[in-house]
């Protein structure tokens, strides 16, 4: 497989995210000593317990699988895009400029997400490998959890930034007319129609990936805690 198409799959994003945030959260988790065993530790007289990262299932289990499933349909529905721009040749995809824009929007998005989503638990007595006890019994960050905050926004960006491209692409297939498409009944479909619905099938998996990320988080976070 050449350089070209290696960066075409969609596979090689999905493991490549799959892979470096899981070994850097479980390294940066082994070296604060929170990877494996419940941790206590006593402040002002007081003992505390910090859950280790691997109670944590929901993070692992997105970042292992669920997020780069996700990425594997999100990179599947750009690649979807760029063939049906290449094929109906009626241009459709959005500038430089444009994208430029988009990216910002994206990451200040994913990073507000998720910084939102930490305050939840910054200055509360709940601790984890994300979440360490400070002088005065509460939780601030770790270390590895700007690790899981970093590689959480990379994701949710992505995520935001893809969610544009479909809205533009939507647009773009409205304007396609029947001869564009060239109708045929099944199961002779043209292959012009596969082109157009396949980033809309692709993207139906991502909202699904979603639904079960939601999902898990929400009987880790509010039922097992």
């Amino acid at each position: 497989m050449t350089t070209k198409s290696l960066l075409r799959n969609p596979l090689f994003y999905a493991v490549t995210y799959g892979i470096i945030t899981s070994t850097a959260v479980a390294l940066s988790s082994i070296l604060e000593g929170t990877f494996y065993d419940e941790k206590t530790i006593t402040i002002s007289g007081t003992d505390v317990i910090q859950y280790p990262y691997m109670a944590n299932i929901s993070t692992i289990l997105d970042f292992a699988i669920l997020n780069p499933i996700t990425i594997f349909f999100l990179v599947s529905v750009r690649k979807g895009f760029c063939e049906a721009f290449d094929r109906f040749q009626k241009g459709g995809d959005l500038s430089p400029f444009t994208k430029l824009g988009l990216i910002f929007v994206s990451v200040a998005f994913g990073t507000s997400a998720m910084w939102f989503y930490f305050q939840k638990f910054i200055g509360q007595t709940f601790f984890t490998a994300v979440f360490v006890p400070n002088s005065e019994q509460v939780a601030t960050i770790s270390i590895t959890g700007w690790v899981v905050f970093v590689g959480t926004s990379v994701f949710i960006a992505f995520l935001i930034f893809v969610f544009f491209e479909f809205g533009n692409f939507i647009m773009f297939v409205r304007h396609l007319s029947q001869d564009d498409l060239r109708f045929r009944l099944p199961p002779n479909v043209s292959k012009e129609i596969e082109i157009a619905v396949m980033p809309c099938l692709h993207f139906l998996y991502v909202l699904t990936t979603l639904f079960i990320i939601i999902v898990l988080f929400i009987l880790r976070d509010f039922v097992t805690f």
